[in-house]
């Protein structure tokens, strides 16, 4: 319709169908299928914190088939995909969005500690800072009870068997700020051979108790040396140490 004025009018829509639908100027682009599962498989490495290296050795041993799908947009096979769906826990319908269930991830299992059912386990403890002989022997220095210590723990510090793992506190301030005089030490009695540089042991050492670093010297001496740089370390005859065992653990209350 004109106006007089060379101008066409746009036609009313009052007096069109109510299903009338104008044409769209631009149309939603639709996901092509290799699209949607290049999506798909990122999320599901993403949920298993999986790398596409992995998945694809795990779905099909070659560590480059998620990489060749993603790259060249190659739709795999019908078995392929099945490969593919149960290294990412989920299914071929729902990597191709022909299902919308999300995957279910496996019912696994507690995990269980080793030593989850021996209970506590008790370790005797002494104190290093009062022998009743000479302090040449650990039988010298007198027990103060024991210690009950979680058997995971345990396991996780030393292999020796219990029996042979002993407790004890921290003597003095020689050893700070490596270990302080109130730490609890777990004191491996089976290593008792100075095999091991700058490792800390419990010794006895002309008759009083010490932990101490030790470091083998020559012509059958020993480094006693102390971590407080206030202290000064000593050359001694290998014959005046009496090493009780390794220190394998240290703890502290704050």
């Amino acid at each position: 319709m004109s106006d007089g004025y060379g101008i066409s009018a746009a036609q009313s829509t009052a007096y069109l169908p109510h299903d009338f639908h104008p044409p769209l100027r631009h149309t939603c682009r639709m996901s092509s299928p290799i699209e949607i599962l290049n999506d798909r498989i990122a999320q599901r490495l993403e949920a298993l914190g999986m790398t596409e290296r992995d998945a694809s050795i795990k779905a099909t041993g070659k560590p480059d088939a998620l990489r060749y799908i993603r790259t060249r947009n190659a739709m795999p096979s019908a078995d392929r995909l099945d490969l593919i769906a149960n290294a990412l826990q989920t299914s071929p319908d729902w990597l191709l969005a022909r299902s919308s269930v999300p995957p279910k991830m496996p019912d696994l299992p507690p995990v269980l500690g080793s030593a989850d059912a021996d209970g506590a386990i008790t370790l005797k403890r002494i104190n290093l800072g009062f022998a009743m002989g000479d302090g040449s022997n650990l039988d010298d220095y007198i027990e103060e009870g024991t210690v009950e210590f979680d058997p995971n723990l345990l396991r996780a510090i030393s292999q020796s068997p219990p029996h042979r793992l002993l407790v004890a506190h921290g003597v003095g301030d020689s050893m700070q700020p490596t270990l302080l005089d109130s730490d609890m030490l777990v004191i491996d009695t089976l290593q008792t051979r100075l095999n091991m540089t700058d490792r800390i042991w419990a010794i006895g050492l002309f008759g009083a108790g010490a932990v101490k670093r030790l470091r083998p010297a020559a012509g059958g001496m020993v480094e006693v040396i102390s971590d407080n740089p206030m202290h000064e370390k000593q050359i001694v005859s290998a014959q005046d140490v009496r090493i009780i065992g390794r220190v394998v653990w240290s703890g502290r209350r704050h």
